[in-house]
């Protein structure tokens, strides 16, 4: 079975390093990306099966919108925090999750592993849907 591919999309290097590390050393084949913009373009270049990105990027939820708008993959946000706009603005990318930082990594490593998983029965179920 092919590694899933992940792309991390995290201005804090520290946390950016920490996710790349453990979710390498799980098998998960990682791109990483500190900007929306360079995240964008390695999006359409890797076709990535999930992407983790931070919500408090300046333009992070600009760039989730326009992920969307192309790729029908799992999105996973990340933030620092969180008020009432900033959600019902996030909610619109329709994520998979959001997790609140600090985070516990396993708890990132079961959001990942539920995503992943809710994709894969998608798929299936459409290409049933299409075969039948």
């Amino acid at each position: 079975m092919k590694a899933s591919k992940i792309l991390l999309i995290e201005k804090e290097c520290i946390i950016a390093m920490e996710i790349q590390k453990t979710l390498t050393e799980l098998g998960y084949q990682i791109f990483t990306s500190i900007s929306g913009d360079k995240g964008l373009e390695m999006a359409f270049k890797i076709n990535p099966d999930l992407i983790i990105i931070d919500l408090n990027l300046a333009d992070g939820i600009k760039t989730a919108k326009r992920l969307r708008e192309f790729l029908d993959i799992p999105l996973i946000y990340l933030a620092a925090y969180i008020n009432d706009k900033i959600l019902e603005e996030a909610k619109l990318t329709k994520p998979s999750h959001i997790i609140l930082k600090p985070f516990n990594m396993d708890e990132l490593i079961d959001r990942i592993k539920i995503a992943l998983e809710k994709s894969k029965l998608d798929r299936d179920g459409a290409n049933r849907e299409l075969l039948a």
